[in-house]
């Protein structure tokens, strides 16, 4: 079984939650189990045994094509890693997730050839925005074979766990699906989520894996604390990341911090209004001192005698 991540980009911040993601599943791997990263940036994996695949960034916009859709990367990623692993059971993993339950579990599920994704957020009539722009002009229309319907339902993409038996055919399903919508009205955001939330309902039994696996979308800024502290002890203690995850039972690791708080519209709002309206000021900055000049010293005046 391959657990694998696609990282590119400058933002640190994805790096290290990826670093945490990984380190939460290596403390189950079993026999054949890897980790694995596809990353433009693989001198940031140098510390963890995990299997580093380096991609470079004209890939990554190859795999964005033809529409420019920055999400289309990760059905190619997945497909990519299917070309390399034929007959390996896939697990693809957003950075913002942890593993907090029985990897043993998942992996009986994808040996019955069971899919699963993070958890089912609804069908048609729960969408809004983007997801309601998207049905509205994608729905009756039929790609791979398949009419959209109300009975496909949006699922959260953060997981996506693929049977070896099957991924071929749903990654090819995806990328039909996921194309055939940008065609119909440009890229916008949730198209691959859903295209993949199809594939896997029309072509295998799917169930969720929110029990299992952590993704804290919804409460990143608190996650992201606790991560650096986590680093940072690491590093002051003279020990790794591994040991000081080790020595944290499972509970606590649950308890880390909420994987989701809403917040309310009018608060960013208020706090966007008070930003334009008191915007701050007075930024001062340290300066090093430039040493001073040592003062030109008067000519020596002649000897008695000298001309």
């Amino acid at each position: 079984m391959k657990i694998f991540y696609i990282i590119f980009g400058e933002n640190l911040g994805n790096h290290i939650e990826a670093y945490l993601s990984m380190t939460s599943f290596r403390r189950q791997l079993g026999e054949g189990d890897e980790v694995c990263v596809v990353t433009t940036h693989p001198e940031y994996y140098n510390n963890i045994d995990v299997t580093v695949i380096p991609i470079r960034n004209e890939q990554i916009s190859e795999w964005e094509s033809p529409h420019h859709y920055f999400w289309r990367v990760k059905i190619k990623a997945v497909e990519y890693m299917h070309q390399r692993y034929p007959n390996e059971h896939i697990i693809y993993l957003d950075t913002d997730t942890f593993l907090f339950g029985d990897l043993n579990v998942l992996r009986s599920r994808l040996n019955e050839g069971k899919s699963f994704m993070h958890l089912r957020e609804g069908g048609p009539e729960t969408y809004t925005g983007n997801g309601r722009k998207m049905w509205n002009m994608a729905k009756g229309k039929t790609f791979a074979g398949i009419t959209l319907s109300e009975s496909h339902a949006m699922w959260n993409a953060g997981v996506i766990g693929l049977p070896a038996s099957k991924l071929e055919v749903v990654t090819k399903t995806a990328l039909t699906i996921c194309d055939g919508i940008l065609d119909l009205m440009g890229s916008t955001h949730v198209i691959e989520q859903y295209s993949f939330s199809v594939a896997l309902q029309e072509l295998t039994d799917m169930t969720e894996a929110q029990h299992f696996i952590a993704h804290y979308w919804g409460n990143k800024p608190e996650w992201e604390q606790w991560m650096n502290n986590l680093i940072v002890k690491a590093y002051m203690t003279k020990t790794t990341v591994d040991d000081v995850l080790m020595q944290m039972p499972l509970e606590e690791l649950c308890r880390v911090a909420p994987v989701y708080v809403r917040t309310p519209s009018t608060q960013k709002r208020l706090v966007k209004l008070v930003q334009k309206l008191f915007p701050q000021a007075n930024h001062r900055y340290t300066t090093p001192a430039t040493p001073a000049t040592p003062a030109t010293p008067p000519p020596t005046p002649p000897k008695g005698g000298e001309k």
